[in-house]
């Protein structure tokens, strides 16, 4: 069909209702005779993935779109006013809506009914956004931006890799990922406000590698990951941190207005007297080969030679500087406030507070040479 002959229909009426086959259908911008949508227009394209309604379409019937459970983004014109009930119900996919109307169409609470707009995206005139952000059903869409002042970029965990060359600020990021409720890792290109999460979120520091020596034989029988609660306001883009969701289960969340970095394969590195330790992040999928002797984090520790990592995560690996590596197959992450404090398992020391030698490993009591205690050095000749 031509442009001239699209331009040519006045009605389209039921002809697309349940129709499987269509997939993107952005062409329906050309139809510039129409001044409607009836009700159940689509209703059921379940393959329907996109679509741009045309111009000069004013109203938008009910269940229009219910049940196009592909459908991830439409664009509604300026022209329209009125979008009926359930036009857009069930639409499990719906990513991005780009409404062009300054005012804002009248919609019921039923409009969205059985889609989670909450991970949606709104993007409306610049000059309307206060209105749309305070008005419902508009309001409970989870991110509303103007249009064309935004790039969204979506990070969850059936990406095989996030690759950005060029810094661009100004962007929306989605990011989805299945939580266990216990400590993950994680290793973004953007900084993140964790004041903006922290209701939902805890996020916390590497601070190193602590090993203790129960019974002084130079063998340590304890090893855990030490770990910070994250005390500042914003992160730092291309660093490996941890987070622990509140709630387990899949969720969503949205960082307005971030600036992305070139995502770069970047080391945080902390040493003992005799293990140095290095924490890089990875913007790739990796396979076994890959972490054969590696570790990374699986339900809440640190676990050696796993079968794979998704990206923006981050994995260890330890090196002897002096003698054979002595390091467990799995290594439990513990705040840093219980390993030096001696409240959790690891026990305390006669003195009351905990003694470590050189090498990071905890003692029961002074030895000859170099002790650390509460922070100091302590020489016992």
């Amino acid at each position: 069909m031509s442009e001239a002959e699209a331009a040519a229909v006045t009605d389209i009426e039921k002809t697309f209702r349940g129709n499987k086959l269509i997939g993107s259908f952005d062409e329906l911008r050309y139809f510039t005779g129409l001044t409607s949508f009836e009700d159940n227009a689509f209703r059921g394209c379940s393959g329907l993935s996109s679509i741009i309604i045309p111009e000069k379409v004013t109203s938008i019937g009910s269940d229009a779109f219910s049940g196009c459970t592909s459908l991830s983004s439409i664009s509604i014109p300026a022209s329209v006013t009125s979008i009926g009930d359930y036009a857009l119900s069930n639409c499990s996919s719906l990513a991005n809506v780009y409404c062009y109307a300054e005012a804002i169409p009248s919609a019921s609470a039923d409009t969205f009914d059985g889609t989670d707009i909450g991970a949606a995206t709104l993007y409306v005139p610049k000059a309307s956004l206060t209105l749309y952000k305070t008005r419902a059903p508009w309001s409970g869409f989870g991110t509303i931006v103007p249009i064309g002042e935004y790039t969204t970029y979506n990070i969850n965990d059936g990406m095989a890799s996030l690759n950005i060359t060029t810094e661009k600020s100004g962007c929306i990021v989605k990011y989805t990922h299945e939580f266990n409720g216990e400590w993950e890792t994680l290793y973004l290109p953007f900084a993140i406000d964790y004041d903006a999460i922290k209701a939902n979120f805890d996020l916390a520091e590497i601070d190193g590698i602590v090993q203790n020596d129960d019974n002084n034989d130079g063998i340590a029988d304890i090893t855990v990951l030490s770990i910070m609660g994250f005390k500042e306001q914003m992160t730092e883009p291309n660093m490996p941190y941890l987070i622990r969701a509140k709630n387990a289960g899949k969720q969503t969340i949205i960082f307005d207005d971030v600036t992305i970095y070139p995502t770069e394969t970047a080391t945080f590195e902390c040493s003992s007297f005799s293990t140095r330790y290095e924490f890089t992040g990875s913007y790739n999928t990796l396979g076994a080969s890959a972490l054969a002797n590696r570790y990374i984090v699986q339900n809440g520790e640190l676990v050696k030679g796993a079968s794979s990592l998704a990206p923006c995560r981050w994995y260890m690996t330890a090196t002897a500087k002096k003698g054979t590596l002595n390091l467990p197959a799995k290594i439990r992450i513990m705040p840093v406030e219980d390993v030096i404090t001696g409240v959790s398992p690891l026990g305390k020391t006669e003195e009351g507070a905990a003694i470590y030698n050189l090498a990071g490993q905890r003692l029961s009591k002074m030895q000859k040479g170099i002790n650390i205690q509460n922070g100091k050095k302590i020489i016992i000749k």
